[in-house]
């Protein structure tokens, strides 16, 4: 669940355009570690993009690819084999954003979107907290996969896709 606000340009069938989001979120994965007989756990909060765009539309269709920058809200773990907690540190991270999707207009000022974007996150030195202590080094890439109902202010003029 979350929200974006951007702006477009159209010039012929060529789709120009800015956009940032903001996306609440309940990403959990993890990792065995055999060297240390425990669990990593990584759960994503809440992730952000802001992306430049370029596009392709025909008759009430846009195809589109964008790229920017990407920031998510981190909580990492390490839980022991016997289920108890080892260290819990929670972080922001940054990192890049590629995406591409498919936005139908349905009526005059909205669209229905999908969207597949994959967040790269760059890799970072983990400090936990105690009983366990110690430093991790975490790398974190995301596959996303987005359903979006849009609204656009200006009209069917401005935007003819």
């Amino acid at each position: 669940m979350g929200g974006q606000i951007g702006y477009r340009w159209q010039a012929g069938p060529i789709v120009l355009g800015v956009e940032g989001q903001g996306n609440w979120a309940h990403l959990t994965g993890w990792n065995p570690s055999v060297a240390f007989l425990d669990i990593n756990q990584t759960k994503t909060d809440a992730f952000g993009l802001v992306t430049g765009q370029i596009g392709y539309a025909f008759d009430n269709v846009l195809l589109y690819a964008k790229g920017g920058a990407a920031v998510t809200s981190n909580t990492f773990r390490v839980i022991w084999t016997t289920g108890e907690l080892g260290g819990e540190s929670k972080h922001v991270l940054w990192g890049g954003a590629l995406a591409a999707g498919f936005e139908y207009g349905f009526a005059p000022n909205w669209s229905i979107g999908f969207e597949y974007a994959h967040l790269l996150m760059r890799p970072t030195m983990v400090g936990f907290t105690e009983p366990a202590g110690g430093v991790d080094r975490i790398r974190q890439d995301l596959d996303l996969m987005t359903a979006r109902l849009n609204y656009k202010f200006g009209g069917p003029i401005l935007l003819r896709y």
